[in-house]
């Protein structure tokens, strides 16, 4: 049961959910899953929310703020990809998180794919790992909204754990659960592809293609009300460390980015930080100031798999025309959209003691 309201200590609304438990896991798995779903929420307003029983057990009273509603100028966007827990700094970069967060608010989080690592380098997933994920990101998931892009390593008894523990309600955008989907928040419109073709097909004619094509439509037409459109997917397009990009989805996707405008691509997977001049088919939008993307002809590219998951990526040398920046640290990215016009992204090195040190930034700026 979740109670809920609008004033501290106030509860004005209860409502229960379902319990159940599935099939998956190294010797199976025996807990349960509770999920409650709230409605009848104001837009761009607090709620103050504790969860229990109903009886004798209750949590601590917690608070999240619903979606803007329509366009708004000045909100953050924590992304990041490829997290774990223990192996070896998914626990230390949530740290560095939650400082940054303290410090100066994040609005939404995109988790950009391979989430918890309860299966790697095995056929075996282990739902205790799931747990302790869960009790990880607590500070963060109560708190503001966290969306997901489904990885490869989430792919184990085709994706079950996922599927029960991370519903994302993708058929609300005619997409398909919490594979491919997408939403606005803000002044941004997010698009979350699957990148794993074995899961959903992306190649042209398939219904995840056909899903993109029409939503970037829809998108690119309501540019006065949501101006942004940020595009997610796990795996890059481009990349120049030694495991290299996917241009399977590069070639498929990419006009799509191309021809609806499509401002930012993000992604994970490789295990590093690295950013884009704007792009196209591997020919550079080339700016006065590398920092600084004034009117760019093509989308940026950036990708963040650095959010705990082994950091041991190499480089090619030389670095590529098209790579603007790279890092091989741990580490997350925020971005803010400043207003109609400006979007600021930050890249931060994630530290045990601080919220990080930022190791990179750059503008997109539309004239």
């Amino acid at each position: 049961m979740v109670q809920f309201g609008r004033v501290p200590d106030v509860y004005t609304s209860s409502l229960s959910g379902e319990i159940y438990s599935y099939d998956a896991g190294f010797f199976g798995w025996d807990g349960f899953i509770h999920k409650v779903r709230l409605t009848g929420l104001q837009a761009d307003s607090r709620y103050y929310y504790r969860v229990g029983d109903g009886n004798s057990f209750w949590s601590a009273e917690l608070s999240f703020k619903t979606a803007p509603g329509q366009y708004r100028p000045g909100l953050r966007y924590l992304n990041y990809g490829d997290m774990g827990t223990f192996m070896p700094f998914g626990l230390v970069i949530t740290d560095a998180m939650e400082a940054a967060h303290a410090q100066k608010p994040f609005d939404m989080l995109i988790h950009l794919g391979d989430v918890s690592y309860a299966g790697t380098g095995s056929t075996r997933e282990w739902q205790i790992i799931w747990d302790i994920w869960g009790r990880q990101v607590e500070n963060l998931a109560s708190q503001i909204p966290y969306q997901l892009t489904l990885g490869n390593h989430e792919k184990y008894y085709n994706f079950t754990s996922y599927k029960a523990r991370l519903p994302m309600q993708g058929e609300e955008s005619g997409g398909f659960q919490n594979y491919y989907y997408s939403f606005d928040y803000g002044g941004v419109h997010f698009l979350q592809t699957c990148s794993e073709d074995y899961a959903a097909p992306y190649a042209p004619g398939s219904v995840q293609y056909e899903w993109m094509r029409q939503d970037l439509a829809k998108a690119n037409a309501n540019r006065a009300n949501v101006p942004w459109i940020v595009v997610t997917g796990h795996r890059p397009m481009y990349g120049s460390s030694t495991d290299g990009a996917w241009e399977g989805i590069r070639a498929v996707l990419e006009p799509l980015l191309l021809e609806f405008k499509v401002d930012m691509f993000l992604s994970g997977h490789i295990h590093a930080y690295e950013r884009s001049f704007p792009v196209y088919d591997h020919n550079v939008d080339v700016q006065a100031d590398p920092n600084r993307y004034v009117n760019p002809l093509y989308p940026v590219h950036v990708q963040t798999g650095t959010a705990g998951a082994a950091v041991w990526e190499r480089w090619v040398r030389p670095q590529p025309a098209w790579s603007a920046f790279r890092q091989a640290r741990y580490g997350f990215s925020v971005f803010e959209v400043v207003n109609t016009t400006a979007l600021h992204f930050e890249f931060y090195s994630g530290h045990v003691t601080s919220e990080g040190s930022l190791a990179d930034e750059f503008w997109i700026i539309k004239q």
